[in-house]
């Protein structure tokens, strides 16, 4: 994840510490059909990290992507 239009701030992540994912919309964002997607993470001093105003579609396949899901999730 790169941050910062002055500064910036690039994070990696390794798939094996992402531990879960949300995806939240308030009532603004879903009028809009954007999404904000939060990874978080095991055992780094980065608990969670953010990327904001995505498309709410490119958000639940980032999130999909992210966690190797396929449709075939037991939850």
């Amino acid at each position: 994840m790169t941050r910062g239009v002055w500064w910036r701030n690039e994070s990696f992540v390794p798939r094996s510490r992402i531990q879960h994912t949300d995806v939240n919309q308030g009532p603004l964002a879903r009028r809009l059909g954007i999404a904000s997607l939060l990874v978080h993470t095991a055992g780094t001093h980065l608990a969670h990290l953010g990327v904001n105003g995505l498309p709410h579609e490119a958000a639940i396949e980032l999130r999909d992507r992210l966690l190797n899901r396929d449709g075939r999730d037991a939850v």
